[in-house]
């Protein structure tokens, strides 16, 4: 493991974080939105990349076994500073917050059922259990777990760009002329 993966696992986080910060001094309700979640991804996908290069300039060459495990490693720190800090924002900072985004993703959930003309029925049904799963998503222990769940999510995204940004050390195979 290169100190670089931890270095840029670290720098994601902390960008993620005080994105996260900003919109919630800005507006609380846009974290309840499903796209600030989606622009906040490509952010530790583009450390992990950098990573990857970065350690393989250093080195020379990036086998893809270490080009795994170091892209691995960004991911998995950035998602543990990522909950570590959801984890004071939603309890120490403002514990009122967990109980807000649930209502506001409850109301974005009924709002798009009834885009698409789900009955009604079937509507309260799906935002019982949708209110279900946004709650458990709030609690600590599910925050914590949550650097699990993500671990095979990078772990996928680490195999691909382990396999992009792979290089294998140059042999020298120079033949003897007779």
């Amino acid at each position: 493991m290169n100190k670089k993966a931890i270095i840029y696992g670290v720098a994601a986080g902390l960008v993620v974080s005080v994105i996260t910060l900003l919109a919630y001094l800005i507006d609380k309700s846009l974290l309840a939105n499903w796209w600030f979640g989606m622009i906040m991804l490509p952010i530790p996908v583009v450390a992990m990349v950098m990573a990857g290069i970065a350690i393989r300039k250093e080195k020379g060459s990036l086998p893809f076994g270490e080009a795994f495990l170091n892209t691995f490693i960004t991911g998995i720190v950035f998602s543990a500073i990522s909950v570590v800090f959801q984890i004071l924002l939603y309890h120490a900072i403002d514990p009122e917050l967990p109980a807000y985004l649930m209502e506001k993703a409850m109301e974005n959930t009924a709002a798009m059922m009834e885009k698409f003309g789900v009955p009604e029925s079937q509507m309260d049904v799906a935002m019982e259990e949708a209110a279900k799963s946004i709650g458990d998503a709030f609690t600590v222990g599910n925050q914590l777990m949550s650097i699990i769940w993500s671990g095979f999510i990078w772990g996928i995204v680490a195999l691909i760009i382990a396999a992009i940004i792979k290089r294998n050390p140059e042999t020298n195979t120079t033949t003897l002329d007779s």
